[in-house]
């Protein structure tokens, strides 16, 4: 059973398709050059950059190498959601997790949690406007590569 009459366009692909072929350009290679240093042929990497075949993340990462870009080039900047590295904290998030760490017992640790946790959006509500602003950011960069052209 399909979902769908047919496939939905699908705005990821069609963003790293894009950079795919502005980093080859970039680099001054053709589809052959990249091609060869991949060990695919021209028309597979006619068909990535055209969307007609989504590229697989080894695949992305060979084609990362071969134009020197990191694999982070190919992809929109997502706002990061987990995963926050200390360097990238605020002063006031250093400071929030100093007096943290300050509390002594467990259930004012609790308590101090449902507080932050009210003052916040819930993860979902955080996740769902940051699926948003990818979609966003992915048809604004896409709207910029094209202009480019």
């Amino acid at each position: 059973m399909q979902l769908f009459k047919s496939k939905p366009e699908d705005k990821w692909n069609t963003y790293i398709s894009k950079r795919i072929k502005e980093a080859r350009e970039e680099r001054s290679m053709s589809q052959e050059d990249l091609a060869k240093a991949i060990y695919k042929n021209r028309v597979t990497i006619s068909d990535y950059e055209r969307g007609r075949t989504e590229v697989s993340a080894s695949d992305l990462q060979f084609i990362a190498l071969a134009l020197e870009k990191p694999i982070t080039f190919f992809y929109p900047d997502l706002p990061k959601v987990r995963g926050v590295r200390t360097d990238e904290l605020t002063d006031r998030e250093k400071e929030l997790i100093q007096l943290f760490r300050r509390i002594q017992n467990e259930e004012a640790e609790l308590l101090a949690l449902q507080h932050v946790k009210r003052i916040g959006n819930t993860i979902e509500d955080i996740e769902s406007e940051a699926m948003i602003q990818a979609e966003r950011m992915i048809d604004s960069r896409s709207k910029q590569i094209a202009k480019k052209k």
